[in-house]
């Protein structure tokens, strides 16, 4: 084997297969892939020019020379040679077998074209990976409640890099302002087109070949029986079976493991491997059990080499089965690898399809009242009662109504309100909400009837006419308030046993109840979009209403705050706009979501309102967590998704100079650093500004 010419699959292996021929010459029937068989001598068979070391410049002993040493001196031709001499049936032993099969397994280019086409697919994974952003946001749990560790200690590592303890911020505090605006901010981080990313991925690319050649000279230099893989094996139970016609795969040998998957033993799990199945001849095959598992047959023992090869298989026999084969070669081999590299950056992009595949939960029709208080005659009344109850008849296949009390239609909303009998003393006293653009005119509280809690629907008088006007744009206006309302009727019930959040985090206690509806509207707003399309222009107005609002009044609480020293005022005031904010953007992402994709658009004067505010890219990234409450994709819980939006409320805190955190013995603090404020209240005292 000395010399420029090395052998990866050694001649004293290939002569167990060798053809019948005139000459004297040692030959093989070589079959690759899509090419016609040849017959050709074993020199020229499985040999590569400085496989494994170039020549020594300075006398040292090479690989090649330890190889070639292990092939002769070390016996390997000679147990080769008494492996085929044996009688089928008989015992080997489980040092010399494991030892024959470890070191053919290890040296052949089989295992460098394993790691190559491995680490390609890899660079093609990674290359597609980062391609594309919501890919990378999956891989590394970027909007889990739990990020990958390599994401915490990235950021652990930038916030000492910025020395943000040094300047007196807590790091739990640090940890989360960062790791939120990482989420809110990754996709103008993440460039795909980088040109550094892309030099990086073609240098990776590049040096695959070289970097596993050395990869794998290496691991021979260690040992040429590599230990571990013979400590495996040596437990199975050896012997030599007869066979006629055997072909030899470039992998040398198979592994089949306990689900009768038939792989290159270099690829087989330890754990699940069952039978090691080496052909040392074309009539005898070195089998090694851990089980109970039958032998194959010839025919199948030759199909799997051939597809558990990479390149080529060898043969005593040149037959029109094997020229067949011969078409399969490298299958397994491909399917496993790629099956092992597309687990290992498996996000499972259709489990929103499975998902929305999932059969329909068909719910029990719904039995409640319909009150009019000064707005009906009878005939009106029956006439709008026969709309409600086709309506919420199809509603309730689809989600459930069974907990809807009853509706209500007064002229004198508030006053219905007021009066509504809500079954316990102890629920509040009810007025219609007030908000920047309007006042409500419709509302589903709870009330509670015979112990069990249900919600009655309020409308201002005018809705129920809407239902039965005769223009069509009127009828879908009162259809989008009763569908939104019934919506909401349906969550509440939907999510009525879902556990309580521990209000025992102080930040929780104080964020939650800031943003505890919004879902709500989300849901609501998301299945009510398509009864009224055009109604995402009055959410539109809404919420740019709303944030002006809170851009207005919050920095003047917050003045105010500077003067009194009374952070509960502040808080009223600063949380209740904050509030505002966030249930009329879910409103407008829900209309959003569910309507086909493109069908609206945010428009112009909100991207606007959201550029003054610097709140652009919180904006995508609460439509994205709103959108994530009801996915399966990751394993956080439906609570775990609720809480975590509670960082939202603390974002457009931080937009109003507010910071809420937890101090180390566990209590809650909100600062409200003075900022600009500083600036203002200067202003003020010389007089020269209002």
């Amino acid at each position: 084997m000395a010399g420029k010419r090395q052998h990866y699959i050694p001649k004293c292996l290939q002569r167990g297969f060798l053809a019948e021929t005139n000459g004297s010459a040692e030959m093989t029937w070589q079959f690759r892939r899509w090419s016609d068989p040849k017959c050709v001598g074993i020199t020229d068979v499985g040999v590569s020019d400085w496989f494994y070391s170039k020549r020594s410049v300075n006398g040292e002993r090479t690989l090649d020379d330890i190889i070639t040493d292990f092939e002769n001196e070390g016996g390997l031709g000679a147990q080769l040679l008494r492996l085929r001499s044996a009688s089928p049936g008989q015992q080997i032993d489980g040092s010399v077998a494991s030892e024959v099969v470890t070191h053919l397994m290890v040296r052949t280019r089989h295992v460098r074209s394993v790691m190559a086409q491995s680490g390609a697919m890899i660079a093609d994974e990674i290359a597609n990976l980062f391609s594309e952003p919501e890919r990378i946001r999956k891989q590394f749990g970027i909007d889990h409640s739990n990020p990958s560790d390599f994401i915490v200690e990235m950021i652990d590592d930038l916030i000492d890099q910025q020395n943000l303890e040094g300047l007196g911020v807590p790091r739990p505090l640090a940890m989360r302002v960062a790791q939120f605006i990482f989420r809110e901010q990754f996709g103008r981080v993440f460039n795909p087109n980088d040109p550094v990313l892309a030099s990086l991925l073609s240098q990776f690319s590049d040096s695959i070949n070289d970097n596993v050649r050395n990869a794998h000279t290496n691991a021979l230099e260690r040992g040429v029986v590599p230990e571990p893989r013979q400590q495996t094996l040596r437990g199975y139970s050896w012997s030599i079976e007869g066979f006629q016609d055997l072909i030899l795969p470039d992998c040398v040998a198979l592994g089949v493991e306990l689900a009768g998957e038939t792989l290159p033993l270099l690829l087989a799990n330890d754990e699940n491997l069952e039978l090691v199945l080496m052909p040392v001849a074309s009539n005898r095959l070195l089998v090694g059990r851990r089980g109970d598992i039958p032998l194959p047959s010839a025919r199948s023992i030759n199909r799997a080499s051939a597809t558990c090869s990479d390149n080529v298989f060898l043969s005593g026999t040149n037959t029109p089965e094997l020229e067949l084969f011969s078409d399969k070669i490298a299958d397994r081999t491909r399917n496993s690898l790629f099956s092992a590299v597309s687990s290992a950056f498996d996000v499972d992009d259709n489990v929103e399809e499975r998902h929305q595949a999932e059969e329909p939960v068909l719910h029990q029709p719904v039995s409640y009242s319909v009150q009019f208080q000064d707005c009906a005659d009878q005939d009106t009344a029956n006439e709008i009662g026969a709309v409600l109850q086709a309506l919420t008849s199809e509603l309730s296949r689809l989600m459930p109504l069974d907990r809807l009390d009853g509706m209500t239609f007064a002229s004198d909303y508030a006053a219905a309100l007021g009066n509504l009998d809500r079954g316990d003393s102890g629920l509040p006293v009810l007025s219609p909400s007030e908000h920047p653009g309007g006042v409500g005119v419709a509302q589903a509280p709870l009330v509670i009837r015979d112990g069990v809690r249900k919600n009655h629907i309020v409308f201002q008088a005018g809705i129920g006419h809407a239902l039965i006007d005769e223009s069509e744009a009127v009828q879908r206006d009162g259809l989008h308030f009763v569908v939104h309302l019934l919506s909401q009727v349906a969550y509440l019930r939907m999510h009525e046993d879902d556990e309580e959040l521990d209000v025992s985090d102080p930040l929780v206690f104080l964020l939650h109840p800031v943003i505890d509806s919004a879902p709500l509207n989300y849901f609501s707003a998301k299945i009510s979009a398509t009864v009224r399309p055009e109604a995402g222009d009055d959410y539109n107005k809404l919420f740019r209403a709303a944030l002006y609002d809170a851009m207005d009044q919050i920095p003047m609480a917050r003045l105010a705050y500077r003067t009194h020293d009374d952070l509960d005022e502040l808080l009223e005031v600063a949380l209740g706009k904050i509030s505002m904010v966030l249930n009329r953007a879910a409103d407008i992402l829900g209309h959003m979501d569910g309507l086909p994709e493109g069908d609206f658009k945010v428009g112009d004067e909100l991207l606007s309102a959201l550029e003054n505010a610097g709140l652009v890219d919180w904006f995508d990234l609460f439509a994205r967590d709103l959108r994530a409450l009801d996915a399966s994709e990751t394993a956080d819980s439906y609570q775990d998704k609720l809480c975590s939006l509670d960082a939202h409320v603390e974002r457009l805190m931080w937009a109003f100079q507010m910071i809420p955190w937890v101090t180390p013995d566990g209590q809650g603090r909100v600062e409200v650093p003075y900022g600009n404020d500083l600036s203002v209240l200067a202003s003020l005292e010389r007089g020269d500004g209002a």
